[in-house]
């Protein structure tokens, strides 16, 4: 590959890998987090964790609770914590009053966010080893 090729290339990765991070972030900084905290604190929050799951910061998020993660970054339809919101799943989250659409929509696209900024499900960059900029 030509060197200027490659370095554009490359370049392009990582706008677009910081990008993708960005918008996951600010997912959950403008609309995921603000949703957990009227939905969910009370129950997962920081005065109590049931299932030893925490949805009061990202990083207790990512942890996950007692059955491991609940996040799979990029795939909404793998993850648990987006699968339980499902009215019709069993188990159902929150367990009384549903979220609506448009609140389990905002849930599914801050998972499908993640997918350019990590590597499921351990968080690496995408790029995993160096490029040969040698033609």
């Amino acid at each position: 590959m030509h060197p200027r090729i490659a370095l554009t290339f490359l370049l392009c990765l990582a706008v677009v890998r910081d990008v993708s991070g960005m918008d996951a972030a600010a997912l959950w900084a403008d609309q995921v987090q603000a949703l957990f905290d009227v939905k969910c604190i009370k129950c997962h929050g920081p005065l109590e964790q049931k299932s030893g799951l925490g949805l009061d910061t990202l990083a207790a998020v990512m942890r996950g609770g007692a059955e491991g993660e609940v996040v799979v970054p990029g795939r909404p339809e793998e993850s648990r914590l987006y699968l339980y919101l499902d009215p019709n799943s069993d188990p159902h989250m929150p367990p009384k009053k549903q979220l609506s659409d448009a609140e389990r929509a905002r849930v599914h696209a801050w998972i499908r966010a993640m997918i350019l900024a990590t590597d499921p499900p351990r968080g690496r960059p995408l790029l995993r080893s160096p490029l040969s900029l040698s033609p």
